[in-house]
């Protein structure tokens, strides 16, 4: 009786653990794609603040001794 027991517990483990991968992988985190924007729109979203561009980095000038 314990084996039946035994065997029923293990079929069942390992049914429950084929279930949880197959809906693990199917449950996947797709990105949003970047919109295309023309330059046109770039410029447009640059003067209403929604796009910050880029800062130019700056030279660090040292002093000869």
């Amino acid at each position: 009786m314990t084996k039946k027991i035994f065997f029923f517990i293990k079929t069942l483990i390992i049914i429950l653990l084929l279930t949880t991968n197959n809906l693990a992988s199917e449950l996947r985190v797709i990105p949003l794609k970047k919109p295309i924007l023309d330059k046109v729109i770039i410029d447009e979203k640059i003067t209403k603040g929604i796009i910050k561009p880029k800062s130019k980095p700056i030279k660090k000038k040292y002093k000869k001794k």
